[in-house]
């Protein structure tokens, strides 16, 4: 059985909740980055991590709307166009950061998945990062605009990609 909780870190200088969950076992264990879709770390995404704990992952999914604070009540269109890759990208980096620091961690095996949204950052990060040894993508779109102006799109950083991608895109997608 996998244990799940909340922890947080720092991501430009704003408190990050992740969705945590661990297998059962010292380790040390693989580890996991989980992008949720633009619904956020919901029900879904938090399935998700115990999901990936009960496979032998230690899991974690931030949230990527934590610059909007626990009181925002703006619908995920809003709160997603705030989102930038530079911004996205520090996130992904602090919760693999998070992730490195624990002793559990067996660090030279990191990995990213993202769903929707997420598989779009999980694209982004296979070329952003060298911390990823292998990137899955779910149903990931819009990899060809850049969020922000300042870095080009996840796709036309492609021949930047460094680590191992698999990518799932169903029929009607």
């Amino acid at each position: 059985m996998a244990q799940s909780s909340w922890q947080q870190s720092k991501s430009d200088n704003s408190t990050m909740r992740m969705h945590v969950s661990v297998p059962e076992g010292s380790g040390p264990f693989p580890g996991m980055v989980v992008i949720q879709h633009q619904w956020g770390v919901d029900e879904f995404m938090q399935s998700m991590t115990a999901r990936l704990a009960q496979a032998g992952y230690v899991a974690a999914a931030p949230d990527l709307y934590h610059r909007d604070g626990p009181q925002c009540t703006d619908d995920v269109i809003a709160r997603r166009s705030r989102l930038s890759d530079r911004k996205v990208i520090n996130d992904v980096n602090a919760t693999a950061n998070f992730l490195r620091s624990d002793h559990a961690i067996d660090e030279d095996r990191l990995g990213i998945i993202g769903f929707c949204m997420g598989g779009r950052v999980a694209y982004l990060m296979s070329a952003a990062s060298f911390d990823f040894k292998a990137a899955v993508v779910f149903y990931g779109g819009n990899t060809f605009r850049a969020w922000g102006r300042d870095m080009p799109s996840p796709f036309e950083r492609t021949s930047e990609i460094h680590c191992a991608l698999q990518a799932h895109f169903g029929a009607d997608d």
